[in-house]
């Protein structure tokens, strides 16, 4: 009996190496006429059959897997192309049965070991596993096509932009909204092993989310009611496009969300996203610094080429920094890296009031004070009510929880008091 499948569908089989033998091959590298590879792992045995997991292997993944670089479980869960359970029969004049599987039937009963890895040699074949860290996911991070791969410029945007998206559910669900922290990378086209928190909680919005932008035409209704960051997501289909890249993400060894649609699709439901999305704002937009002076401080800093730390804006932990730098970018202060452009340059030798005159021009025209306006069906910045700065984020960022909308709204409401009576002063003065 040919634990070879005996049709035609992947051409005239040869077994090339065997991995694991148990009473027959287990585990094992079969190769056709045309020289396409395909690894063979054996998951179960009925009374008349053997059942496999067949996927195809290019040549450059296969050394990678023979010498120990990637998991054998990332030739299902990151295929190059689709998986296949074949069923062969012990009576050889039965016809092998093979069909091809969709991601959602790859599931953990037919997956092989987590953290196994193979490394062939000439004295025969080792197997050894590597014990996972907790709370780790992977970004698996492929080309649009099996024969395109991510440019390094691709990958780093798209992961910034899913590391928003990531941070906008944590905020969502009342959680900290801790960054995704790279604990390595591993081979493949770009597989990022991120430090996730609270990984189990995020990762079923996450799939809700990427199955609602593969499937849905219009994604929007969908995406709102859920509660989803618009803005972010816009962000992320933006990165994809122009990186023309398909993303995967799951907590590690699992096979669980995935981005991966047409370059056409993605920009459909990115048009559609933003013809529908223009009077919302993704949290990541609304700004959590307090002390506008202290913007102000952050930006003489950077002037004077001086590093940011807690002590040196006169607060107490490294995230209070991050919101000012935030606040400081979000005035277009600071570029998108932190660092100080001419505009920067020149905003530090005007006078406290210029400062502040120039601050409520450029808050009035950020995303955030432009959002406000709209909403309120106002035109300039006095004119807003700051108490309607909690139902303006209520209402229009539905990616906040009612409760970290009302204290966002808490900077809103100081900002638009303090800057409102310069932007007035200074239209008295034209």
């Amino acid at each position: 009996m040919s634990v070879l499948p005996n049709t035609p569908y992947f051409g005239k089989l040869e077994i090339s190496h065997v991995y694991e033998y148990y009473e027959g091959p287990r585990l094992f590298n079969a190769t056709n006429g045309a020289g396409n590879n395909y690894i063979a792992f054996w998951i179960d045995t009925d009374n008349e059959s053997d059942h496999w997991l067949y996927s195809s292997i290019s040549e450059e993944k296969l050394e990678l897997l023979n010498s120990a670089k990637i998991k054998l479980r990332d030739i299902y869960t990151y295929p190059e192309d689709i998986l296949f359970r074949v069923r062969t029969f012990f009576n050889p004049n039965m016809h092998s049965e093979i069909v091809a599987l969709s991601p959602n039937q790859v599931t953990e009963e037919i997956l092989p070991p987590s953290d196994f890895y193979l490394e062939k040699s000439d004295t025969g074949q080792e197997t050894f596993e590597v014990k996972s860290l907790e709370n780790i996911s992977e970004l698996y991070v492929r080309g649009s096509t099996n024969k395109t791969k991510p440019t390094l410029g691709a990958v780093a945007k798209v992961s910034d932009a899913f590391s928003n998206l990531y941070k906008s559910i944590l905020k969502k669900l009342d959680y900290t909204p801790s960054p995704l922290i790279p604990v390595d990378a591993r081979t493949g086209s770009f597989i990022i092993r991120l430090k996730s928190p609270k990984i189990k909680e995020c990762i079923p919005i996450i799939s809700q989310v990427f199955k609602i932008l593969n499937e849905n035409d219009d994604p929007f209704p969908a995406l709102n009611e859920i509660g989803a960051d618009i803005g972010a997501i816009e962000n992320l289909l933006e990165e994809v496009i122009d990186g023309k890249v398909r993303i995967q993400f799951s907590q590690e060894d699992l096979f669980e969300a995935e981005l991966n649609i047409s370059e056409e699709k993605a920009r459909s439901a990115l048009s559609t996203l933003k013809d529908q999305s223009s009077s919302l704002i993704s949290s990541a937009l609304v700004p959590q610094a307090n002390d506008l002076y202290k913007v102000f401080k952050v930006v003489e800093l950077k002037s004077k080429g001086d590093f940011i730390t807690p002590q040196s804006i006169d607060l107490t932990t490294d995230r209070q920094v991050a919101y000012y730098l935030h606040a400081a970018r979000m005035l277009g202060l600071l570029a998108k890296n932190n660092s100080i452009q001419s505009v920067g340059y020149q905003f530090e030798k005007l006078s406290k009031d210029q400062k502040m005159n120039i601050a409520s021009i450029r808050f009035e025209s950020s995303e955030c004070g432009w959002a406000w306006l709209k909403w309120a069906n106002k035109k300039t910045l006095e004119e807003l009510d700051p108490d309607t700065a909690t139902q303006f984020l209520i209402e229009q960022c539905p990616s906040l929880s009612k409760d970290t909308a009302e204290r966002r709204a808490k900077t809103l409401k100081k900002w638009q008091i303090e800057l409102a009576k310069f932007r007035f002063q200074s239209k008295e003065k034209q």
